[in-house]
């Protein structure tokens, strides 16, 4: 079971390191500077190969300990044991307005995650059977989905942008209030 949660940290730092990486290749074509773009562009290669080997370590290892494995909680949808995906609304929501109603993803993440630290459970923590996906980060991208086509979220934002509507303010305010608020000092 350490073996399990020592490869889910390890997913989730390379995750960190592709989004950094993608961020200064954005930053490299914002300014023209090709080099950097191209050096930005390699790493990012060399990363997504390293997260290639480490899903190819994972599924070894559980093949070696599946007696591990199988100790591994890994519930499916529904069981109780993970937060659901309608939980994920109304943080999605106020994690936007506490970033000025727009964002990049990587970072609306972060804060949806302080939002919910004491809501998440542990197996929301998992990784998803694709080996790149953490679960409750792949449940907060289906809500904004769910929210972007209800139109609460704006479905025009350029891509890794995520943007709040008046109408997703307006439900915000209308769901939260005389609630505690979410937002966390």
């Amino acid at each position: 079971m350490q073996a399990d949660r020592a490869f889910q940290r390890l997913h989730r730092i390379i995750r960190e390191e592709q989004t950094r990486i993608r961020q200064a290749g954005i930053e490299a074509f914002t300014s023209g500077d090709t080099q950097a773009i191209q050096r930005e562009q390699r790493r990012l290669e060399q990363v997504q190969k390293l997260c290639k080997t480490l899903s190819d370590l994972q599924q070894q290892w559980q093949q070696v300990f599946p007696e591990q494995s199988a100790q591994i909680d890994r519930p499916a949808a529904g069981t109780g044991a993970i937060t659901p995906q309608k939980a994920y609304e109304i943080p999605l929501l106020q994690a936007l307005v506490d970033l000025g109603g727009r964002a990049e993803c990587a970072v609306v993440l972060k804060r949806v995650c302080e939002i919910m630290a004491d809501i998440l459970k542990p197996a929301d923590f998992d990784i998803l059977p694709s080996g790149r996906d953490v679960r409750w980060e792949n449940l907060v991208h289906w809500t904004r989905n769910n929210l972007k086509n209800e139109g609460y979220l704006r479905s025009d934002s350029p891509r890794g942008i995520w943007e709040i509507t008046d109408k997703g303010r307006d439900y915000l305010k209308a769901q939260t209030e005389g609630q505690p608020s979410l937002t966390t000092t």
